[in-house]
Protein backbone atom coordinates (compact mmCIF):
# COMPACT_ATOMS: atom_id res chain seq x y z
CA UNK A 1 0.00 0.00 0.00
CA UNK A 2 1.35 3.43 -1.00
CA UNK A 3 0.52 6.34 1.27
CA UNK A 4 0.58 10.04 0.58
CA UNK A 5 -0.38 12.30 -2.28
CA UNK A 6 0.69 11.36 -5.85
CA UNK A 7 2.67 14.60 -6.21
CA UNK A 8 5.12 13.37 -3.57
CA UNK A 9 5.93 10.19 -5.47
CA UNK A 10 6.20 12.14 -8.71
CA UNK A 11 8.75 14.52 -7.17
CA UNK A 12 11.35 11.99 -6.04
CA UNK A 13 11.83 8.40 -4.95
CA UNK A 14 11.34 7.44 -1.32
CA UNK A 15 15.00 6.52 -0.81
CA UNK A 16 16.09 9.83 -2.32
CA UNK A 17 13.84 11.64 0.13
CA UNK A 18 15.34 9.74 3.07
CA UNK A 19 18.87 10.61 1.95
CA UNK A 20 18.00 14.30 1.75
CA UNK A 21 16.52 14.18 5.24
CA UNK A 22 19.62 12.47 6.55
CA UNK A 23 21.95 15.19 5.32
CA UNK A 24 19.65 18.16 5.81
CA UNK A 25 21.36 20.90 7.86
CA UNK A 26 20.72 24.62 8.30
CA UNK A 27 24.10 26.17 9.08
CA UNK A 28 27.80 26.03 8.32
CA UNK A 29 29.15 23.04 10.20
CA UNK A 30 32.70 24.42 9.99
CA UNK A 31 31.84 27.32 12.32
CA UNK A 32 29.16 25.62 14.40
CA UNK A 33 31.34 24.75 17.40
CA UNK A 34 32.46 28.35 17.76
CA UNK A 35 28.91 29.69 17.51
CA UNK A 36 27.58 27.11 19.97
CA UNK A 37 29.73 28.65 22.69
CA UNK A 38 27.56 31.77 22.59
CA UNK A 39 24.29 30.50 21.14
CA UNK A 40 22.71 27.13 21.94
CA UNK A 41 20.35 27.55 18.99
CA UNK A 42 23.22 28.05 16.54
CA UNK A 43 22.34 25.06 14.27
CA UNK A 44 19.01 26.67 13.31
CA UNK A 45 19.45 30.31 14.36
CA UNK A 46 19.66 31.79 10.85
CA UNK A 47 16.62 29.82 9.69
CA UNK A 48 14.66 30.83 12.80
CA UNK A 49 15.46 34.54 12.38
CA UNK A 50 14.39 34.51 8.72
CA UNK A 51 11.21 32.60 9.58
CA UNK A 52 10.16 35.10 12.26
CA UNK A 53 10.93 38.04 9.98
CA UNK A 54 8.59 36.66 7.33
CA UNK A 55 5.82 36.05 9.87
CA UNK A 56 5.90 39.67 11.03
CA UNK A 57 6.18 41.07 7.50
CA UNK A 58 3.06 39.33 6.19
CA UNK A 59 0.50 40.26 8.83
CA UNK A 60 -0.75 43.18 10.90
CA UNK A 61 -2.27 41.93 14.18
CA UNK A 62 -5.60 42.96 15.61
CA UNK A 63 -6.32 44.52 18.97
CA UNK A 64 -5.60 41.47 21.16
CA UNK A 65 -2.33 39.57 21.48
CA UNK A 66 -1.53 36.53 23.62
CA UNK A 67 1.66 34.94 24.87
CA UNK A 68 1.83 31.22 25.57
CA UNK A 69 4.21 28.28 25.40
CA UNK A 70 4.40 25.34 23.00
CA UNK A 71 6.24 22.08 23.68
CA UNK A 72 7.67 20.27 20.65
CA UNK A 73 7.86 16.61 21.74
CA UNK A 74 11.30 15.06 21.27
CA UNK A 75 13.65 12.69 23.06
CA UNK A 76 16.66 13.89 21.10
CA UNK A 77 19.81 14.77 23.00
CA UNK A 78 19.60 18.48 23.71
CA UNK A 79 20.91 20.48 26.68
CA UNK A 80 17.90 22.81 26.74
CA UNK A 81 15.21 20.15 26.45
CA UNK A 82 12.48 20.58 29.05
CA UNK A 83 10.38 18.17 31.06
CA UNK A 84 6.74 19.20 31.53
CA UNK A 85 4.71 16.30 32.97
CA UNK A 86 1.38 17.99 32.21
CA UNK A 87 2.07 17.92 28.45
CA UNK A 88 1.33 14.81 26.35
CA UNK A 89 4.92 14.56 25.09
CA UNK A 90 6.43 15.39 28.52
CA UNK A 91 9.92 15.99 27.03
CA UNK A 92 10.67 18.46 24.28
CA UNK A 93 11.78 21.86 23.05
CA UNK A 94 9.77 24.78 24.36
CA UNK A 95 8.83 27.79 22.25
CA UNK A 96 7.06 30.84 23.63
CA UNK A 97 4.79 32.42 21.04
CA UNK A 98 3.19 35.83 20.73
CA UNK A 99 0.16 35.45 18.50
CA UNK A 100 -2.99 37.23 17.41
CA UNK A 101 -5.71 36.15 19.83
CA UNK A 102 -8.48 36.27 17.23
CA UNK A 103 -6.84 34.43 14.32
CA UNK A 104 -4.06 32.43 16.08
CA UNK A 105 -1.52 33.92 13.67
CA UNK A 106 2.01 33.45 15.12
CA UNK A 107 3.75 36.83 15.23
CA UNK A 108 6.90 36.31 17.24
CA UNK A 109 8.59 33.44 19.02
CA UNK A 110 11.44 32.68 21.36
CA UNK A 111 12.96 29.30 22.13
CA UNK A 112 13.64 28.48 25.77
CA UNK A 113 17.41 28.06 26.08
CA UNK A 114 17.81 27.98 29.84
CA UNK A 115 19.81 30.69 31.57
CA UNK A 116 21.24 31.87 28.29
CA UNK A 117 17.83 33.24 27.30
CA UNK A 118 18.02 35.89 30.04
CA UNK A 119 19.20 39.24 28.81
CA UNK A 120 22.71 40.22 29.77
CA UNK A 121 23.00 42.71 32.58
CA UNK A 122 19.56 41.98 34.01
CA UNK A 123 19.42 42.22 37.78
CA UNK A 124 18.56 39.29 39.97
CA UNK A 125 15.32 40.90 41.06
CA UNK A 126 14.05 41.16 37.49
CA UNK A 127 11.62 38.42 36.51
CA UNK A 128 12.82 36.32 33.54
CA UNK A 129 9.19 35.75 32.54
CA UNK A 130 8.55 39.49 32.54
CA UNK A 131 11.61 40.03 30.33
CA UNK A 132 10.45 37.26 28.00
CA UNK A 133 7.01 38.79 27.52
CA UNK A 134 8.53 42.23 26.91
CA UNK A 135 10.84 40.85 24.23
CA UNK A 136 8.02 39.01 22.48
CA UNK A 137 5.61 41.95 22.40
CA UNK A 138 8.19 44.72 21.92
CA UNK A 139 7.09 45.60 18.34
CA UNK A 140 3.51 46.21 19.54
CA UNK A 141 4.05 48.02 22.85
CA UNK A 142 2.25 51.38 23.10
CA UNK A 143 0.05 50.54 20.12
CA UNK A 144 -3.19 50.27 22.11
CA UNK A 145 -3.36 46.47 22.00
CA UNK A 146 -4.38 44.14 24.82
CA UNK A 147 -1.91 41.42 25.75
CA UNK A 148 -3.06 38.22 27.44
CA UNK A 149 -0.32 36.20 29.10
CA UNK A 150 0.05 32.89 30.96
CA UNK A 151 2.64 34.69 32.61
CA UNK A 152 0.60 52.19 27.37
CA UNK A 153 -0.69 48.45 26.53
CA UNK A 154 -3.37 46.62 28.44
CA UNK A 155 -2.46 43.36 30.15
CA UNK A 156 -4.59 40.44 31.28
CA UNK A 157 -3.07 37.31 32.77
CA UNK A 158 -2.83 34.81 35.59
CA UNK A 159 -0.55 35.26 38.60
CA UNK A 160 1.12 32.57 40.66
CA UNK A 161 -0.23 32.41 44.18
CA UNK A 162 3.23 32.32 45.76
CA UNK A 163 3.92 35.97 44.93
CA UNK A 164 4.44 37.92 48.14
CA UNK A 165 2.70 40.98 46.68
CA UNK A 166 -0.66 39.18 46.58
CA UNK A 167 -2.83 39.93 49.64
CA UNK A 168 -3.48 36.97 51.90
CA UNK A 169 -7.23 37.47 51.50
CA UNK A 170 -6.94 36.45 47.84
CA UNK A 171 -5.21 33.16 48.56
CA UNK A 172 -6.99 29.80 48.62
CA UNK A 173 -8.96 29.22 51.79
CA UNK A 174 -11.02 26.14 52.74
CA UNK A 175 -13.69 28.44 54.18
CA UNK A 176 -14.24 30.43 51.01
CA UNK A 177 -17.41 29.28 49.19
CA UNK A 178 -17.22 27.91 45.67
CA UNK A 179 -17.81 30.32 42.76
CA UNK A 180 -17.05 33.30 44.99
CA UNK A 181 -14.83 36.23 43.97
CA UNK A 182 -12.76 38.86 45.75
CA UNK A 183 -11.63 42.00 43.91
CA UNK A 184 -8.77 44.39 44.64
CA UNK A 185 -8.30 47.73 42.88
CA UNK A 186 -5.16 49.85 42.72
CA UNK A 187 -5.03 52.77 40.30
CA UNK A 188 -5.26 51.14 36.86
CA UNK A 189 -4.77 47.56 38.06
CA UNK A 190 -7.45 45.07 39.08
CA UNK A 191 -6.82 41.80 40.90
CA UNK A 192 -9.47 39.12 41.19
CA UNK A 193 -9.44 35.85 43.09
CA UNK A 194 -12.04 33.29 42.00
CA UNK A 195 -12.78 29.95 43.70
CA UNK A 196 -13.67 27.33 41.05
CA UNK A 197 -13.70 24.58 43.69
CA UNK A 198 -12.98 24.11 47.38
CA UNK A 199 -9.42 24.81 48.56
CA UNK A 200 -8.47 26.39 45.24
CA UNK A 201 -8.19 29.93 43.94
CA UNK A 202 -7.56 31.37 40.50
CA UNK A 203 -5.89 34.80 40.61
CA UNK A 204 -5.79 37.13 37.62
CA UNK A 205 -4.50 40.64 37.00
CA UNK A 206 -5.99 43.06 34.50
CA UNK A 207 -5.34 46.63 33.43
CA UNK A 208 -8.32 46.45 31.07
CA UNK A 209 -11.13 45.80 33.56
CA UNK A 210 -12.01 48.21 36.35
CA UNK A 211 -15.20 46.91 37.96
CA UNK A 212 -16.70 43.90 39.75
CA UNK A 213 -18.62 42.59 36.75
CA UNK A 214 -19.72 38.96 37.22
CA UNK A 215 -21.69 36.69 34.90
CA UNK A 216 -24.26 34.87 37.04
CA UNK A 217 -25.15 32.49 34.21
CA UNK A 218 -21.59 31.16 33.91
CA UNK A 219 -20.84 29.90 37.42
CA UNK A 220 -20.57 33.46 38.74
CA UNK A 221 -17.29 33.95 36.93
CA UNK A 222 -15.86 37.49 36.80
CA UNK A 223 -15.68 39.17 33.40
CA UNK A 224 -11.89 39.15 33.70
CA UNK A 225 -11.80 35.34 33.74
CA UNK A 226 -14.34 35.03 30.93
CA UNK A 227 -12.27 37.38 28.80
CA UNK A 228 -9.09 35.48 29.65
CA UNK A 229 -10.65 32.11 28.74
CA UNK A 230 -11.94 33.50 25.45
CA UNK A 231 -8.61 34.96 24.37
CA UNK A 232 -6.22 32.29 25.63
CA UNK A 233 -5.75 28.88 24.07
CA UNK A 234 -4.38 30.04 20.72
CA UNK A 235 -1.23 27.92 20.96
CA UNK A 236 -3.36 24.86 21.74
CA UNK A 237 -5.45 25.56 18.65
CA UNK A 238 -2.30 26.04 16.61
CA UNK A 239 -0.90 22.75 17.94
CA UNK A 240 -4.12 21.01 16.96
CA UNK A 241 -3.90 22.31 13.40
CA UNK A 242 -0.21 21.38 13.16
CA UNK A 243 -0.83 17.83 14.39
CA UNK A 244 -3.71 17.34 11.97
CA UNK A 245 -1.40 18.00 9.01
CA UNK A 246 1.85 16.86 10.59
CA UNK A 247 4.98 16.36 8.48
CA UNK A 248 7.13 15.07 11.34
CA UNK A 249 9.60 12.24 10.82
CA UNK A 250 11.41 10.13 13.37
CA UNK A 251 14.80 11.69 13.98
CA UNK A 252 17.56 11.77 16.59
CA UNK A 253 18.61 15.31 15.68
CA UNK A 254 16.79 18.11 17.50
CA UNK A 255 17.38 20.66 14.67
CA UNK A 256 15.28 18.44 12.40
CA UNK A 257 12.55 18.21 15.04
CA UNK A 258 12.64 21.99 15.25
CA UNK A 259 12.44 22.27 11.45
CA UNK A 260 9.45 19.93 11.20
CA UNK A 261 7.56 22.15 13.65
CA UNK A 262 7.87 25.06 11.24
CA UNK A 263 4.69 23.82 9.64
CA UNK A 264 3.21 26.59 11.81
CA UNK A 265 4.12 28.68 8.78
CA UNK A 266 1.31 26.84 6.98
CA UNK A 267 -1.04 27.88 9.78
CA UNK A 268 0.04 31.48 9.23
CA UNK A 269 -0.54 31.09 5.49
CA UNK A 270 -4.01 29.72 6.20
CA UNK A 271 -4.85 32.76 8.34
CA UNK A 272 -3.73 35.15 5.61
CA UNK A 273 -5.64 33.13 3.01
CA UNK A 274 -8.90 33.23 4.96
CA UNK A 275 -8.60 36.98 5.41
CA UNK A 276 -7.93 37.54 1.72
CA UNK A 277 -10.84 35.36 0.65
CA UNK A 278 -14.27 36.92 0.62
CA UNK A 279 -17.04 35.42 2.73
CA UNK A 280 -18.71 33.96 -0.36
CA UNK A 281 -15.53 32.29 -1.59
CA UNK A 282 -14.89 30.77 1.83
CA UNK A 283 -18.34 29.19 1.88
CA UNK A 284 -17.60 27.44 -1.41
CA UNK A 285 -14.46 25.81 -0.04
CA UNK A 286 -13.64 23.58 2.90
CA UNK A 287 -11.55 25.98 4.98
CA UNK A 288 -8.17 24.61 6.05
CA UNK A 289 -8.43 21.42 3.99
CA UNK A 290 -8.30 23.34 0.71
CA UNK A 291 -5.22 25.41 1.43
CA UNK A 292 -3.25 22.59 3.05
CA UNK A 293 -3.99 20.29 0.11
CA UNK A 294 -2.98 23.10 -2.26
CA UNK A 295 0.43 23.54 -0.64
CA UNK A 296 1.05 19.81 -0.69
CA UNK A 297 -0.15 18.25 2.58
Amino acid sequence: MIDGRPIFRATMAKNRFKILLRFCRFDNIATRDERLKEDKLAPVRDLWVMFLAQLRACYTPGGSLSVDGQLIPTRSRCNFRQYIPSKPGKYGLRIFWCYDSDTVYPLNGEVYLGRQSQAAGVGRNTSPICNLVKRLVQPWINTGRTITTGVQTSLVGTIRRNKKEIPQELQSDPYRPEQSSIFCFDRQITLVSYVPKKRDAMILLSTLHHDKAIDNEKKNKPEIILYYNEIKGGVDRMDQMVQTYSCKRKTKHWPMTFFFNMIVGAVAAFVVWTIKKSTMERKETSSSTVIFVTIGF
